[in-house]
Formats: C-alpha cells, structure tokens, sequence
C-alpha cells in the first residue's frame, strides 16, 4: 500500500497543477467509474486509471493535437507519453519491474483497449470524460466540435457490458444546452447500434 499511497501522491501532484483544469479531477473520477463497472479491479489496473492521462499536465513533454492529422493517431501517441512519464515515476516509488510493464501497457492501451483489463480502462476513461471532462470541453469547442467528440466517445463504448447505457443516463450537466446536445448524441449512437 506504500507504493500505491506513493504513486498516487505523485500522480495526483502533477495533474493538481495541470493548466487544463478537468486535469485535475479527472484522475480520481476515472478511478471512482473503473471501481464502479469493475470493483474486482488489480492494484496495476487502479494506478492506471490515476496516470493514464498524466501527460497532458505536464506542457513541456505534453503531445500536441495540432501536430496530428488523425485523431486516433493523436491519442496513440497521447497514451505512449503518458506511459513514459509513469515509468519514471513508478521506478521513484519502487515498483517492481513486472509491475511497472504492466501498468504502462494499461496505459499504452486506454485509448483504444484490447484486452480485458485495458477495455475496462477505456470505459472508464470515457465515462469520466462525460461526467468530469464534457463541461469544460464544452466551453473550449464549438458546437459541431463537441457534438463529434461526443459521439466519437459514445461509438467507441460497448454494447455488450450491462449499465453502460444506463451510466450514461444517469450524468446531467449544469448548462441545459450542453445536456440537450449530450442525449442528442446518444439518439445518434442509438441509432448508429453502438448503445
């Protein structure tokens, strides 16, 4: 548990300063929904969840969407930074060598799973982008551009695991227009078959 406490601190140390301010929540709400579709989750699997994205927080080392033609590539190289940066950090706080291989393909894989563990990340990750992240999204983009991240995300989600749906139903937005443009999206997803 000392590593754990030790990894966490750290983690939660970088992204506390993050510039991009759903950054700083988005850590502890990624691992509040891993914990809640997945509450068998391994020790491996929860400080995953904590770093995934620690890459964005750091402006020096961070990877920049601008320099990407494709999305998707972008968030390839995305999930390999950030699994650079929790290397080193989980060499400070002793891990294991099989332990930190194992977290930092977890993370490698967040953006787009593979396995059953990763899968389970890349819910969860998506799940806090709703609840956690959309609100500020929606204050940065225009609305074409929230509208295609949001059904980016949704198509993204299975259709196989019970509740996912119903996660999505239950997340409600402060701002109405923003609410109104998330349950659009998820008739478009409906329709598409991906819910």
């Amino acid at each position: 548990m000392e590593r754990f406490n030790c990894i966490r601190r750290k983690i939660l140390e970088i992204t506390s300063r993050s510039e991009i301010p759903e950054d700083r929540s988005h850590p502890e709400n990624t691992l509040k929904w891993l914990l809640m579709i997945y509450p068998e989750a391994d020790l491996n699997l929860r400080i995953a969840a904590l770093g995934h994205d620690i890459e964005r927080a750091l402006p020096d080392r961070k990877v920049i969407r601008d320099e990407f033609d494709n999305f998707d590539d972008f968030k390839r190289a995305h999930a390999e930074n950030s699994a650079k940066v929790i290397k080193g950090l989980l060499k400070e706080c002793g891990f294991q060598k099989e332990d930190i291989e194992d977290i930092c393909e977890l993370i490698r894989r967040h953006e787009f799973g593979g396995t059953e563990r990763s899968d389970r990340l890349r819910i969860a990750d998506a799940l806090s982008f709703f609840d956690n992240n959309l609100p500020y999204y929606f204050k940065r983009h225009d609305k074409d551009e929230v509208k295609r991240r949001i059904v980016w995300g949704l198509k993204r989600l299975p259709s196989d695991i019970p509740g996912i749906k119903e996660c999505l139903l239950q997340i409600r937005y402060k701002d109405n227009m923003l609410n109104e443009l998330f349950r659009e999206c998820l008739r478009i997803a409906e329709e598409d078959e991906k819910l």
